[in-house]
């Protein structure tokens, strides 16, 4: 298999996922994106000034247009010293909070 198909191969399977991906080795060099994350770049995200594979945290929250985000992070492995990081929006912390406690008073209430 040419190395070409590879990287076409590698670059469908992270446009299938609908939430920006990126793929960044360990030197924290960007590999690939897929066209969500191609999204966010031209809107002025820069993943590489949010995620330092040398001190990896898996979970990182950060902001953005006045939105919140988790970033996640996971090692491919297999040698390849490489992340796939995604990027995901946020609901407001509080208001999830307040509805799941809500939630559960009246779970609680009816027992």
């Amino acid at each position: 298999m040419s190395q070409q198909l590879q990287n076409n191969i590698l670059e469908a399977f992270l446009d299938s996922f609908n939430q920006p991906m990126w793929i960044i080795d360990i030197t924290g060099k960007l590999l690939m994106m897929n066209e969500a994350a191609k999204q966010y770049a031209s809107q002025g995200f820069n993943i590489l000034s949010r995620f330092n594979p040398k001190n990896c945290n898996h979970l990182k929250f950060t902001s953005f247009s006045g939105k919140k985000y988790l970033i996640e992070s996971k090692d491919i492995n297999h040698g390849t010293n490489c992340f796939v990081v995604s990027l995901e929006e946020q609901e407001n912390s509080l208001k999830a909070l307040k509805e799941s406690t809500s939630r559960l008073k009246k779970v609680l209430s009816s027992v």
